[in-house]
């Protein structure tokens, strides 16, 4: 009697880590095959979307008040949040620096779900083929 107990919470275990084991390796699979799609199949650059906030972090133009109708200064000139005045050349640069940041920050995120991914299939797919090889053991003898 005791001993089919340990043989149900066998079977149970087994069956359960290779249950979530599948879980895991579909989820990661599907999280790989959509970076593959979105990143070079498709070209999704929804990261360039960032782009419309460039503005308020480089400046807009410097407006004076005359008779109440906002006209914009004569010499364009920017003003960051801070309230900075900042030259043409200077907000030229400043977009520049935004979009390689912008650039490395997708670069980057791509990365670190990529391997987060993969690590998941890496741990899961072992885990399966070792806990599924037992039951298939257990179930010829």
């Amino acid at each position: 009697m005791e001993k089919s107990k340990f043989v149900w919470i066998r079977y149970i275990y087994l069956y359960l880590v290779t249950a979530i084991s599948i879980v895991l390796i579909l989820i990661s699979t599907i999280g790989l095959v959509k970076l593959a799609l979105t990143e070079y199949v498709f070209n999704v650059q929804d990261w360039q979307e960032i782009e419309a906030i460039m503005p308020y972090e480089c400046g807009q133009p410097k407006f004076e008040q005359l008779d109440k109708v906002a006209k914009p200064v004569v010499d364009v000139t920017y003003v960051d949040p801070n309230g900075v005045t900042m030259t043409t050349e200077e907000r030229d640069a400043c977009i520049v620096k935004y979009k390689e940041k912008a650039d490395a920050t997708h670069r980057n995120d791509f990365k670190r779900s990529f391997a987060e991914f993969l690590a998941m299939l890496i741990i899961a797919l072992p885990l399966y083929l070792y806990h599924w090889g037992i039951i298939r053991k257990d179930s010829k003898n």
